[in-house]
């Protein structure tokens, strides 16, 4: 089994673009979904005023879910 896990204590969206970039390369069939969980950070970063540490790591999160459900 796959396990892409990276656990960084503070990120932000910089380091989180290049975590994508890096899962697309290693995971292309999750490529688009992988996109749309960094578009969401950006997002709530910059629309909604959320803290940039924690959604990088809700980010992370759930891309760590979905490249771990290959089984």
């Amino acid at each position: 089994m796959v396990r892409a896990v990276k656990k960084i204590k503070v990120m932000v969206l910089r380091e989180l673009k290049e975590y994508c970039e890096d899962c697309c390369e290693k995971f292309p069939p999750f490529k688009d979904q992988i996109v749309q969980f960094y578009k969401l950070a950006v997002m709530e970063v910059d629309v909604f005023g959320e803290s940039e540490d924690h959604e990088c790591e809700l980010a992370v999160g759930c891309i760590n879910d979905l490249i771990n459900g290959l089984k």
